[in-house]
């Protein structure tokens, strides 16, 4: 009984064994025999358009306008609303100085204009007295009851009066002026933003005496950007008598622009030999910042048949660009996709001029599904 222990032992270590050997067989039949249903996928037309020769070109992307915002008046800082990277709208307050020694001269000023208009009216009276004195001696004199001596005398007391008035009434436009000047300052003392933009810097704090003239915070507009790009001089001409379309890829975000509204800065860099162009672009959205590299696409030669593929069909790998093209079966059978190693020549619209040995106009190429 002893001999058979181990037998029976083992008979029952096999037994427990058998189903889970039967599972990995019938899971690696399963695997071995079933085949996935195959991935849709979308394709899209290669094209032979007539496309105008591109070059590539660099450049960056600078601010449309950045503004050191300064105080007019000097005085202590009594406010400061803004910190650095703080939006601004035009017209928002971004400081305000200390206002009561302004206040003060302008109340003594409005004082000094109610005295002033007094002695208007007074002199008028005095300028009216004496211009009917004027009058009556000029009767009496011509009827030789007053001597030429008494006329001569009510003449200068009459031109007296009338200087008098005269002086008081350009006493009263100075008090004036002075009191429209105090406004003016009194408004200098809150500073706003005289454009829409970003807070970048701040110059001084609350507490602190700020001299007139001297800056206050830097903001920087960002409702639009400028693009600057370097071109080879031997395209001067080209670009300088056509209306071409640039297109333009923003380095940082990937984003592809397209732009027409061109500036040429009509000046070639002695030692590398390019000229720049300048593009305004609208920034509303805040996605571009100045100082990003752009990568340009200025067209530079004439318009031939192009090669052109969807940009969503190329894909990348370390050997370079590539893409699925579809290609039907010789006898009949469901068309397979291969791949097809292409070389990107330069964007256009929303599609890639390629050279490709393995590509036609015609062929199919997958866009969707890969």
């Amino acid at each position: 009984m002893t001999s058979r222990r181990p037998s029976a032992l083992r008979r029952r270590r096999v037994a427990g064994r058998l189903p889970w050997c039967l599972i990995v067989l019938a899971g690696l039949a399963t695997v071995a025999g079933a085949q996935p249903p195959p991935t849709p996928v979308r394709v899209a037309p290669v094209t032979r358009p007539m496309v105008q020769e591109q070059r590539l070109a660099t450049g960056d992307l600078r601010a449309i306008r950045i503004a050191s915002l300064a105080a007019q008046e000097p005085g202590l800082v009594r406010e400061l609303r803004v910190r650095e990277g703080d939006r601004l709208a035009a017209g928002d307050v971004i400081a305000t100085l200390d206002r009561r020694r302004l206040e003060l001269h302008l109340d003594r000023a409005v004082a000094d204009l109610a005295v002033a208009k007094t002695i208007v009216d007074q002199r008028r009276l005095d300028a009216e007295d004496a211009r009917i004195d004027l009058d009556t001696i000029r009767g009496a004199h011509a009827q030789g009851a007053v001597n030429d001596r008494e006329l001569r005398s009510n003449e200068l007391k009459d031109g007296v009066a009338l200087a008098l008035l005269d002086e008081a009434r350009q006493r009263v436009i100075a008090i004036e002026s002075d009191i429209q000047l105090l406004r003016e300052r009194l408004i200098d003392t809150t500073i706003v933003a005289p454009f829409a933009g970003v807070v970048i810097a701040r110059h001084t704090e609350v507490g602190q005496w700020v001299g007139e003239g001297a800056a206050v915070v830097d903001v920087l507009a960002i409702d639009a950007v400028e693009v600057w790009i370097d071109v080879p001089q031997e395209y001067y001409d080209l670009i300088r008598s056509g209306d071409p379309t640039v297109t333009l890829e923003v380095d940082a975000t990937g984003r592809t622009i397209e732009s027409t509204s061109m500036r040429i800065i009509p000046r070639v860099d002695a030692r590398a030999r390019n000229f720049r162009i300048v593009m305004t672009l609208d920034n509303g959205a805040g996605a571009l910042a100045p100082g990003m590299s752009i990568t340009a696409w200025v067209p530079t030669g004439a318009s031939s048949p192009q090669l052109t593929v969807p940009r969503d069909a190329i894909l990348r790998n370390d050997a370079g660009a590539y893409l699925y093209v579809v290609r039907e079966q010789a006898d009949g059978a469901a068309p397979v996709v291969l791949p097809a190693p292409v070389q990107i020549l330069f964007p256009w619209r929303d599609r890639f001029v390629v050279r490709a040995d393995r590509l036609h106009e015609g062929d199919r190429v997958v866009v969707e599904g890969n």
